[in-house]
């Protein structure tokens, strides 16, 4: 039985919910056959193509499939990719785990990607190109260890005590001062603080966002991002990017249709393609906002990794009427294991997300927020800063170089200052699935471009490589290898052609 309700979710999801719990539950088993579409519509007093919408998204995901004459059978194949297979051994866009509406197929849909990764990190010669993660060696512990002495003698007992909501004021009063140098003018009583970034979006999210509201955001888009919005029953609207930014001719248009609730963008090193956004865009973006009212989350991928040689204000930096919630993170350059990251937004908002904290978390880590505030006002987060950045540039100073030698094959990129990854086009000739494959054969881990389009298939052509992890040699073996397996593919005529002109 289908019951549809006036619940605010939309109707075609209330068949396929409905379908979906029945199959899970046994109540429809393998080889039943479902009322065709036409039937299943006049029975619930609907359009065919709302259950045809249902009926689609159900055979994408290994619940139904569709046979000439008989209609729609229902099949197990679900099981099978909740199974933790890997994702090169599975159609990208039908299984990816970018197809999340409900909250359970979250969960059960993970392709297992980044835990695998952690894994092999372990493994001899692997070649590490996934995570944004700070090596062991970039971890400053002399610096923890000293504060943490420092801070015992000074403070005792209150390390350990509870803690505001909204985080330490201490903290908050720090975070303020070094905004400045960022160009932006926050009080203490406008920062908030969270472990993480996606812990702040998710918050908000909570705050702005009901079934069925739309979210604008970039595309290429962080896979976790729209994995997100999705758990929380948006629609995401992707606007493509150029080398400038976000398309905010596009964008405007998009504004006029949809009148979403949020605009999602990360105007510094955006992750994956860690383009920039020009002045002039960013002037743009921020005069679409005021015209449409619309909230803006500015949200930063790679912390204080972003390039500090490139005069451009964030767009909070430019925000005159309270539109824009900046949210970055410690965590990509301090240490891994003292999470936190902050929201700069206006008093009535981090009042919302404090509400939020303190229905979910209730009790901040005070410890932690200490040495992070400690390190701030003594100046050796930031002389540990300068030393990180100098090490992630000859890094990518070694990832560009080493990419070079792939020009000749058809591998395509562009050099952008700061940040933490490099975004590949390759060949034609590349079959993508293969090349993951065989690279995870030779222990060589990265982000397969499908992972950032959702909604397309023009992810196939690109890869995304970062350059945190892996030491300078393992970068250059690494980026050697990708070499090697992607002329494991090029054309026999094209290979001749290259041994003649030797």
């Amino acid at each position: 039985m289908i019951t549809l309700r006036n619940s605010g979710v939309p109707i075609y999801l209330q068949i396929y919910n409905a379908i979906r719990d029945d199959i899970k539950a046994g109540r429809l088993v393998e080889g039943n056959r479902l009322e065709s579409e036409r039937v299943l519509a006049e029975r619930l007093g609907i359009n065919r193509a709302t259950v045809g919408h249902a009926y689609k998204k159900l055979e994408d995901e290994g619940f139904l499939i569709s046979k000439r004459g008989s209609g729609y059978i229902v099949t197990h194949q679900y099981l099978q990719a909740a199974l933790n297979i890997p994702v090169h051994s599975r159609d990208f866009h039908l299984n990816s785990p970018l197809t999340y509406v409900e909250h359970n197929n979250g969960l059960e849909f993970d392709d297992g990607l980044w835990q695998r990764s952690v894994d092999k990190r372990s493994v001899p010669k692997s070649y590490y190109f996934v995570g944004t993660m700070t090596p062991e060696e970039l971890c400053p512990v002399e610096i923890i260890n000293e504060t943490i002495l420092s801070l015992i003698q000074q403070k005792g007992a209150a390390l350990y005590d509870y803690c505001s909501s909204q985080g330490l004021r201490y903290l908050r009063t720090e975070i303020s001062k070094y905004l400045q140098k960022k160009r932006i003018n926050a009080t203490p009583g406008q920062i908030v603080i969270a472990n993480e970034v996606m812990q702040l979006i998710d918050f908000l999210l909570d705050i702005y966002i009901k079934p069925g509201d739309v979210i604008i955001t970039e595309e290429p888009i962080f896979a976790h991002v729209y994995q997100l919005f999705k758990l929380h029953h948006t629609k995401v609207v992707l606007i493509p990017m150029d080398e400038e930014g976000i398309r905010t001719d596009l964008l405007e248009r998009e504004l006029e249709k949809s009148k979403p609730k949020l605009l999602c963008v990360t105007p510094s090193s955006h992750n994956p393609t860690n383009i920039t956004m020009s002045l002039c865009r960013r002037l743009q973006l921020m005069s679409l906002a005021r015209k449409y009212g619309i909230p803006v989350i500015e949200w930063s991928f790679c912390g204080d990794l972003e390039a500090d040689n490139i005069d451009l204000p964030p767009l909070k930096a430019i925000d005159t009427d309270g539109f824009v919630i900046y949210i970055n993170s410690f965590n990509p350059s301090f240490a891994q294991s003292i999470p936190i990251s902050y929201a700069v937004a206006n008093t009535r908002v981090i009042s919302a997300i404090v509400k939020m904290i303190q229905m979910t978390v209730f009790q901040m880590n005070t410890f932690s927020q200490y040495i992070l505030a400690a390190c701030l006002e003594n100046g050796s987060y930031e002389r540990h800063l300068a030393h990180v950045r100098s090490v992630y540039q000859e890094k990518a100073n070694t990832v560009y170089r080493a990419l070079g030698r792939l020009k000749e094959l058809g591998v395509l990129f562009t050099v952008q200052p700061g940040g933490s990854t490099v975004w590949c086009k390759l060949p034609d000739f590349v079959n993508s699935k293969k090349l993951y494959q065989r690279a995870h054969e030779e222990n060589l881990y990265y982000h397969p471009g499908d992972l950032f389009y959702p909604n397309s298939r023009q992810g196939k052509r690109y890869i995304r490589l970062s350059y945190l992890y892996p030491s300078i040699l393992e970068i250059e073996e690494g980026i050697a290898k990708l070499a090697d397996i992607i002329e494991e593919q090029r054309p026999q005529s094209e290979q001749n052609e290259k041994g003649g002109e030797v």
